[in-house]
């Protein structure tokens, strides 16, 4: 968080940003969900009972450094039509939410991490200012990691700070 507070202004994140996390998390997502009553989302569905899908889902998609608009690319020429029509009502959603955060200065967990990988990978000065700042760069169950997060890894790392510890279960 100490990089984003201090450098997140360069990429739109404000100095005074706070975490939006568990419940609240739910909340924002079901309030959004019900006030967007998408019906090529929700259908049928109580939009109660897509809250949690729609999280791991918009969980994954910023783990794997998926861009709303390549998700967007993908349903508009998936050859599913229900599916793309879901897909892209779950992008709708998805914008929703992120504006809904930048309007109360909010970061999810993801959102800290990718907000960070987008700070290092357009910041030159930035990365090298923190590069310098880590003498040592420990991650523990690399295995588990997510494709923002080895991204961050990279950027934070060179030659020789890095340490890579796991269980080897």
């Amino acid at each position: 968080q100490a990089i984003l507070r201090e450098d997140g202004w360069r990429v739109g994140v404000p100095p005074s940003f706070r975490v939006l996390a568990g419940a609240d998390r739910w909340i924002r997502m079901r309030e959004l969900l019900w006030d967007l009553g998408d019906a090529a989302l929700v259908g049928e569905e109580r939009p109660d009972d897509l809250v949690n899908p729609l999280l791991r889902l918009l969980e994954r998609l910023k783990q794997e450094l998926i861009s709303a608009t390549r998700l967007e690319d993908w349903a508009r020429g998936c050859d599913d039509r229900e599916l793309g029509d879901q897909m892209l009502a779950a992008v709708r959603l998805f914008r929703a939410y992120g504006r809904a955060c930048d309007a109360e200065r909010q970061l999810d967990f993801d959102d800290l991490i990718l907000r960070l990988v987008s700070l290092l990978e357009s910041r030159t000065e930035a990365r090298e200012r923190n590069v310098k700042r880590f003498t040592s760069v420990l991650v523990d169950e690399y295995q588990d990691s997510n494709l923002a997060q080895e991204r961050m890894v990279e950027l934070l790392s060179v030659s020789g700070n890095i340490c890579v510890v796991g269980d080897d279960d």
